[in-house]
């Protein structure tokens, strides 16, 4: 209902009105596309079609089918601590004494992002892994 295009949703959406809201390059409120700043995404798939999707299978099964299905055995946690362990490492050795990790001088929210995603996953697994493995 609110896409702009096939598989196309705008990032911001007036309330109540549903209409794509845009900023121009001077960052006035617009409805149009027209003149956009290029350094931020306005427009895109953002994962809308996977969303409705995992809603849709939650509403059919239930919440409490879909989470016992996602479960692991410390066994698979265990397994797969190991396995990140390479890549902690990696983050880890790849911080800067501030502990800060920096590309051509600069902190890009990406790399983060994709770092702190790898260090919290392995702290979940190891941190529910039987003893000793």
């Amino acid at each position: 209902r609110s896409q702009i295009a096939p598989n196309r949703w705008a990032r911001f959406y007036e309330l109540e009105t549903n209409r794509p809201l845009y900023f121009t390059k001077k960052y006035e409120l617009v409805y149009t596309d027209h003149d956009l700043p290029t350094h931020y995404s306005f427009q895109g798939e953002y994962g809308v079609r996977r969303f409705i999707a995992t809603y849709e299978e939650v509403k059919k099964k239930g919440r409490e089918a879909i989470l016992r299905a996602r479960e692991s055995t410390q066994e698979q946690r265990a397994a797969r601590a190991k396995a990140l362990a390479p890549r902690v490492e990696a983050v880890i050795a790849s911080q800067d004494p501030k502990g800060r990790w920096l590309n051509k001088g600069r902190i890009e929210c990406g790399t983060f992002v994709r770092n702190l995603n790898t260090l919290s996953e392995y702290l979940e697994m190891a941190g529910s892994a039987p003893a000793g493995k």
